[in-house]
């Protein structure tokens, strides 16, 4: 009788300690999941942004995701839209002035000018 029972009592605690470790890493967020994450943008908005450090727009809104291209300090952006990444931080789709280059970068790397700033 002795045996049926801790074998049920194991059988239970292995149960529920499987069962936390699938609800503990479910709600994990990492950086590869916004560069993975197939992000919407539309083009919404008519802020002009102005760099206010030299960076690489980036290919999906997170520093550890893929470079698009370099611009400089001083470069002029115009905005599209904004969203948060998995971290909170508010990141901006935006395109170079002047060419047809877009992507995504840090709001605080931008000083915004006039115009509007809406979410993606």
């Amino acid at each position: 009788m002795q045996v049926k029972k801790r074998m049920a009592t194991l059988l239970a605690a292995t149960a529920l300690f499987a069962g936390l470790g699938t609800a503990t890493g479910a709600g994990t967020a990492s950086a590869s999941d916004d560069c993975s994450y197939i992000w919407g943008v539309t083009n919404n908005s008519s802020a002009v942004l102005t760099l206010t450090a030299g960076v690489h727009l980036k290919k999906a809104p997170a520093a550890e995701c893929g470079n698009v291209r370099w611009a400089g300090s001083g470069t002029e952006l115009y905005a599209w839209c904004w969203t948060n990444n998995s971290y909170n931080n508010q990141w901006i789709w935006a395109r170079i002035k002047g060419t047809e280059t877009v992507g995504w970068v840090y709001n605080g790397n931008v000083y915004r000018g006039p115009g509007s700033l809406n979410h993606c």
